[in-house]
């Protein structure tokens, strides 16, 4: 993306084939949109993908700008996640539930601030209850 720039993100839990294609008409109008006082061109063509973070965080609609930008927009601070998953073999050989063990414990000598399955499932029965 150029620095006047973004695009449309729509997840595809929030879609169908009526609104992709509605939305991709409409891009192609030269649409733009302000962030911070500041004018964007959108792109001339929808993005979607099915990014869920947990099941109580999902992405509906997002724009999209270059890294650049991003780090205007933001001022630097902003956090990325990763999502990392065990090695089949490993959970065979340990087992679920030791194999989270190992690598929370390789995770803590690490200044990394990260979040297990097990750690997301706590917070899911928080939701719940």
């Amino acid at each position: 993306l150029k620095d006047n720039q973004a695009a449309l993100f729509n997840g595809l839990e929030f879609s169908n084939a009526n609104i992709a294609d509605t939305l991709n008409k409409a891009l192609k109008k030269n649409i733009s949109v302000e962030i911070e006082n500041k004018e964007f061109e959108l792109v001339d063509k929808l993005y979607q993908d099915n990014i869920v973070t947990d099941r109580s965080i999902n992405i509906s609609y997002a724009l999209i700008v270059s890294d650049k930008q991003f780090d205007i927009l933001t001022g630097g601070d902003s956090t990325s996640y990763w999502n990392a998953t065990l090695k089949d073999h490993v959970v065979k050989e340990k087992g679920l539930m030791q194999s989270i063990r190992h690598v929370n414990q390789l995770l803590d000598k690490t200044s990394l601030e990260y979040e297990s399955y097990l750690q997301n499932m706590g917070r899911q029965l928080f939701y719940t209850v």
